[in-house]
């Protein structure tokens, strides 16, 4: 059994409520660090992302030839990326606080910073709604960044699939409803051992509500997997409180 306090690794898709999710648990008294974004124009609360780790997981993707929007898969470790890592990973264990690391890229990234004191929350949103929302995130950066959202959706929610189907934990969607997405989320900070009174949540966090265009089916089967997966870890975190 280990000592340190536990670490809570939040995982998900870019524009499927990992902000909202960690700020959420962030007011139940989740330590994400000194160093975490709280002002940010796509995200009215900011990201919430510890800006540290972030820096180690975008250079991890960028060394195997992965981008944040075309992740491949993490096939070398540098030795002073586990080095950073484990320091800062050192520095919340001082803190003596339970605490998190909030980014989309930790979907990949995993191997770097889970130990055997670790919890994985996750959560997912309909890929249309997403695409919308990456589509307009990205409007200005078109040059840049030129892909096909519906296939990051589908590489993003694939991994979050894989990482479950080995050691199942707990997931919630940004599509429910407000009550019974909030209902969720303070369920799962009781079982985390946080206080599970205060609420982060703001409808405006969810900048698109409606479902548009068609949606390729291998991504509407694959959400409509995971949405099952996690109204069963919802009925299990609700029974269990």
């Amino acid at each position: 059994m280990s000592s340190k306090p536990t670490m809570v690794l939040i995982l998900g898709m870019h524009r499927s409520g990992t902000s909202c999710l960690a700020g959420m648990l962030k007011t139940c008294g989740l330590n994400l660090g000194d160093e975490i974004q709280t002002n940010n124009r796509f995200n009215p609360k900011g990201n919430q992302e510890h800006v540290p780790s972030r820096k180690v997981n975008w250079t991890l993707m960028e060394l195997n030839g992965g981008k944040w929007y075309a992740p491949t898969p993490i096939e070398e470790i540098p030795d002073r990326l586990r080095v950073e890592a484990q320091k800062i990973l050192k520095d919340f264990d001082s803190q003596g606080l339970p605490f998190g690391i909030k980014d989309p890229r930790m979907l990949f990234c995993l191997d770097v910073w889970r130990d055997e004191r670790t919890k994985l929350v996750g959560t997912i949103r309909h890929p249309s709604l997403v695409v919308q929302s990456l589509e307009r995130r990205n409007a200005k950066r078109s040059k840049k960044v030129s892909t096909d959202w519906y296939m990051t959706w589908m590489k993003y929610n694939e991994r979050l699939l894989e990482i479950y189907q080995a050691s199942p934990f707990p997931i919630v969607n940004f599509d429910w409803p407000e009550p019974t997405y909030t209902e969720t989320v303070k369920g799962i900070a009781e079982s985390l051992g946080l206080d599970s009174e205060e609420s982060f949540f703001d409808p405006e966090l969810r900048n698109e509500m409606d479902i548009k265009g068609s949606v390729p089916e291998s991504c509407a089967t694959l959400y409509d997997k995971l949405s099952d997966i996690a109204e069963k870890e919802r009925e299990k975190i609700l029974s269990s409180t």
